[in-house]
């Protein structure tokens, strides 16, 4: 057999070897994340919004993981091209660590026909998530409690249950799951027992809706009384003196009981009016505060969202406004959150004057504002996401959020101050946005991103302050590991 020349079988080894080089270097440069490619070229990360629950008395933070294995990965300026396949895994986190404890894989994004991936609700210490359809898990052990297939043998809606998200509504508030039959009646279920019963209601009637209607039926009730003893003590009695079937004296002593009845059933009418303007002012109230719970429960809010600038507590008015706000603030109380980013805030505490039953004004007059308050750059009272109003530590202390500077890259500072303006604490939490945020009682829970590679949604860090001193505790999602403070 004619062998080939030499020349040309160096050349062929050249070849070789300079493209075996090319091949190792390449790889070596993704494995190394050259270019932001993911060391091993694989991610996770947390998905907001998130839940806590409590089972036992331990507190958990349960994520839904995005686990992705990118098969391709590229960089040109700020875009990011890359091909991936994602399995959804549920991952807790201690609450007073922050330390992982369970993950367990659920769906593989092949196995997911509807969308989207996101929590739905609390209902005790079970998980109720939506990952291709409506399913829950036990918040310490991650074990699954239910599914369709599980639903379909407790209830006589078997086949019935919807695969679609938009079909169900989670109410955290009766922690009921209202759902559309795909026969399209309506239905709730129990989401602790699992068991469903047919229903008209659909769960946005409030509880103001209703007490409005009883109020309206008692008012309803008192025209009746009012027109009854005016016939009964006053016109027929009139009528029966003009025609001299009765005495003076009699008609005098039904006369003066017909003053008093009136008296006291316009008393009645006085107390209806008063409980009506006291239910429409909190329909008023809720109305803003459901949207304002509606709002915070999506996740990933914008800073504004995060605080109101006043509160009241037990006939006293607090508010965090600089000195040109406070000029310019109505005396009338608001939810809203100022926002001038370049003003610094300081605390004003004052008295509340009474309008009219259930409703208050502030007076400005008597305003106060304690000094050596170093100001708080656009700051405010954090809110809790259970109530959509400031949360309150123990002794009346205030939670407070504001920047460490003006622009688009300022970092969120987190403080404690007491109901007199004194600073207990200051820490800066590193984070230019928060994602989600809970308040149990004994630690703020805080999830967000300081990766920059991470999209909206996507979170890489929790966060746990200690609400005494202000001590931090970090672990990353991305990296899967406790961080150093």
């Amino acid at each position: 057999m004619k062998t080939m020349p030499r020349p040309w079988l160096i050349a062929i080894i050249v070849i070789i070897v300079l493209t075996g080089g090319i091949l190792f270097l390449i790889r070596s440069c993704i494995n190394s994340g050259f270019g932001g490619a993911p060391k091993g070229m694989k991610e996770q990360y947390a998905s907001v919004p998130a839940l806590y629950l409590e089972k036992d008395g331990k507190g958990v933070i349960l994520t839904i993981m995005p686990h992705l294995k990118i098969h391709s990965y590229s960089r040109q300026g700020n875009m990011t091209r890359k091909s991936a396949s994602t399995t959804y895994y549920l991952q807790t986190n201690d609450a007073v660590t922050t330390g992982k404890l369970i993950e367990v894989k659920v769906k593989s994004q092949s196995d997911i026909k509807n969308h989207p991936v996101e929590v739905m609700g609390a209902s005790g210490s079970l998980a109720w998530v939506f990952i291709g359809e409506p399913m829950a898990f036990d918040a310490l052990t991650l074990e699954k409690k239910a599914d369709i297939p599980c639903l379909n043998k407790k209830s006589a809606l078997s086949g019935k249950f919807p695969g679609e998200r938009r079909y169900y509504r989670f109410d955290p508030a009766s922690t009921l799951l209202y759902f559309t039959a795909l026969d399209g009646s309506k239905w709730k279920l129990n989401t602790q027992s699992l068991l469903a019963e047919e229903t008209n209601d659909d769960g946005t009637q409030n509880s103001i809706e209703k007490m409005l209607e009883e109020v309206e039926a008692a008012e309803k009730q008192h025209r009746a009384d009012m027109d009854s003893i005016y016939e009964q003590k006053n016109r027929r009695p009139s009528n029966d003196y003009a025609a001299r079937r009765i005495s003076q004296a009699e008609y005098s002593r039904i006369t003066k009981e017909y003053y008093a009845d009136r008296e006291m059933l316009n008393k009645r009418r006085d107390s209806l009016h008063d409980r009506k303007f006291q239910i429409r002012d909190q329909e008023r109230n809720g109305r803003e505060i459901a949207n304002d719970l509606e709002s915070l429960m999506r996740g990933t809010p914008n800073y504004n969202e995060l605080y109101v600038n006043q509160d009241t507590i037990k006939g006293q008015w607090f508010g965090l406004y600089s000195p040109a706000e406070f000029k310019k603030l109505s005396s009338s109380l608001q939810r809203n959150a100022e926002n001038d980013e370049t003003a610094r805030r300081q605390l004003y505490i004052s008295s509340l004057d009474k309008k009219r039953p259930g409703q208050f004004t502030l007076n400005k007059d008597a305003a106060e504002s304690p000094s050596s308050q170093t100001g708080f750059l656009h700051g405010g009272f954090l809110l809790d996401k259970k109530t959509a109003r400031p949360i309150r530590l123990p002794g009346n202390d205030f939670l407070i959020i504001y920047r460490e500077q003006i622009g688009r890259d300022a970092r969120i500072l987190l403080g404690r101050i007491s109901a007199t303006g004194k600073t207990i604490w200051t820490m800066n939490t590193g984070l230019k946005e928060w994602g989600d945020w809970f308040y149990n009682g004994r630690q703020l829970l805080i999830l967000g991103k300081d990766k920059e590679e991470l999209s909206s949604g996507q979170i890489n860090l929790l966060l746990r302050v200690d609400i005494n001193n202000g001590k931090a505790s970090r672990y990353d999602y991305y990296n899967d590991e406790m961080r150093k403070e």
